[in-house]
């Protein structure tokens, strides 16, 4: 596979002096691997072309299939478009809009250069189908774009050739409003789309990720937020994904970069993310204050709990009375009596349990999605989810302090990976029942995305890596932003964090909470990450004790 690469990369520059390096994928979990290349474009230096290790893969016709996408690739960077507005299109209109754009860039290349097309077309020739899903239908409209001469009497097919061949000269403009004219027929059609498992056909192409990111060196403006509500509904108080950037841009501070875990191609994008923090509005406490008071019982009883779980191994310690004496006390005593001075009266032993205060920091996803109802058994009446989250971090939060730990909360929400924002809830001095503390937790408002692995990242650093630290991640366990379509790309992310975490002495928790609760399947397993999908107070107890026991110290 090696020497079939290094022949695409040198095929590679001499269509169009394409600088493209071609590497092949590794992942710890081999089923991670994505089943198509993974195109990475560069502004200012050459673009890689990940190929899948997987066997499935092209079988039989690798070495040709590796040339193919390896054309393919360049074509994309030679005739391509794509802009960073496109990241808020939806996974249907991706689809159709891949096809076309794919299509487009080959035409164009075969135009200038027609052998191209033998190197593709036997690739197409294994797309027909009669079928009648839209798997089928993508591949039959592909294979009708690529081979002119192919007849397909499908309206929905003729009609994609119609408006193809309309928009295709005149930019990606019209290129995407066909897409979504064609995309809106699919809706009406009411044909099933199974998004997380769509490969592009034909298997030599690349995955099209590259059309929805922008390349790195280049900046995306005012990012959009995707699926705003409607802000006439206040059933639950949130002011919805609909803040723009701009609008709080005079608040935000920079707090530096972050990397992130790209799935896709099996390796960190370094600096990737970047933190901003911004200070928290305010709200009433009285009525979080209120219900903190009637959990008296719970916040004692687990703060008896925490306590046992972080005490040290009991040593011998001098006491004022008891049945043996301390040798080391006595020697002390008698040197003080010959120097003239008083002794100390601890000259008796004791067993006793040492305690060493820890650092925990509690992060809030003060998202959207955590808009909808509270569970009954976290707060009553018609109570948004964020508020009961707030609710439970105070909670906890109070019994870690009682249990003389030293504790930090923040509150995060993001608009594409440019924009994590810190929200600074309490630093480790002020108690968390203070109401400065109760009001900037009231006054968390559920609006952005949730990139969840940035903020423990963020919280990491808080730490600076002290052993027997505790991150508490409190949020409705969807990991979601508008820049990523990839339903495994955050949660396998948020994974990888977990870990780095775990290497360097850091527990983290994760307290789900919400109807919706739940990370993408094998997540919730995975090595160093302890996760509970929290239904009672009792159930959340008995998690923040099992993790405390869990952890590295």
């Amino acid at each position: 596979m090696q020497e079939s690469m290094q022949s695409a990369r040198l095929m590679a520059y001499a269509l169009w002096s394409t600088e493209l390096q071609l590497v092949a994928m590794k992942a710890f979990d081999k089923s991670a691997i994505p089943a198509r290349p993974v195109l990475e474009r560069q502004v200012n230096s050459a673009s890689t072309l990940h190929m899948p290790a997987s066997a499935g893969f092209l079988e039989g016709v690798s070495c040709g299939a590796i040339h193919a996408a390896a054309a393919h690739a360049a074509a994309h960077m030679r005739f391509g478009s794509g802009h960073a507005d496109d990241t808020a299109i939806k996974p249907l209109h991706q689809a159709v809009l891949g096809v076309l754009e794919d299509a487009r860039v080959e035409s164009l290349a075969m135009e200038e250069l027609p052998g191209l097309r033998r190197l593709w077309q036997v690739f197409h020739e294994e797309l027909a189908t009669d079928d009648a899903t839209l798997e089928a239908l993508l591949r039959r409209l592909t294979r009708a774009l690529f081979a002119p001469e192919w007849k397909d009497t499908h309206p929905w097919i003729e009609k994609g050739r119609r408006l193809y061949l309309g928009a295709r000269s005149l930019g990606w403009a019209e290129l995407r409003q066909a897409a979504s004219i064609l995309a809106n027929d699919i809706g009406q059609m009411r044909v099933g789309f199974d998004a997380v498992n769509y490969l592009v056909q034909p298997a030599y192409r690349d995955d099209n990720t590259h059309l929805w990111r922008m390349p790195e060196g280049r900046a995306i403006e005012s990012p959009q937020p995707l699926d705003q509500p409607d802000p006439s509904e206040e059933t639950f108080g949130s002011r919805g994904a609909g803040c723009r950037a701009e609008d709080d841009a005079t608040d935000l501070r920079l707090l530096g970069v972050v990397p992130e875990w790209d799935r896709l191609i099996s390796r960190y994008r370094a600096d990737w993310c970047s933190l901003l923090e911004v200070q928290p509005s305010e709200g009433n406490p009285a009525t979080l204050f209120a219900q903190m008071q009637a959990q008296t019982a719970w916040i004692n009883g687990l703060a008896r709990r925490i306590r046992k779980a972080t005490s040290m191994q009991p040593q011998l310690v001098r006491a004022n009375a008891g049945g043996d004496f301390h040798e080391t006390a006595l020697i002390d005593a008698g040197i003080a009596l010959r120097a003239g001075s008083m002794p100390d009266a601890g000259i008796y032993l004791r067993t006793a349990a040492t305690h060493e205060p820890r650092r925990i920091v509690f992060i809030v996803d003060a998202s959207v999605s955590t808009v909808g109802p509270c569970p009954p058994w976290l707060a009553p009446s018609r109570r948004r989810l964020l508020y009961g989250m707030a609710l439970l971090t105070a909670l906890a939060c109070a019994a870690f302090e009682q249990a003389g730990h030293d504790c930090t909360i923040l509150g995060f929400n993001s608009n594409t990976r440019h924009c994590v924002r810190i929200q600074p809830i309490k630093n480790e001095e002020e108690p968390v029942s203070s109401s400065s503390v109760l009001a900037r937790l009231v006054g968390l408002t559920p609006e952005w995305s949730t990139r969840s692995g940035a903020a423990v990242r963020y919280a990491m650093q808080l730490l600076h890596d002290t052993s027997g630290s505790m991150i508490v991640l409190v949020s409705d366990g969807q990991p979601h932003d508008v820049d990523i379509h990839d339903p495994r790309y955050l949660p396998e992310d948020l994974q990888r964090a977990a870990q780095e975490a775990r290497r360097r002495g850091v527990t983290v928790l994760g307290l789900e909470i919400g109807p919706e609760s739940g990370m993408a399947p094998g997540v919730n397993k995975a090595p160093g990450w302890l996760c509970t999908c929290a239904s009672s107070l009792s159930m959340t107890a008995d998690a923040i004790v099992h993790a405390i026991r869990q952890g590295t110290y």
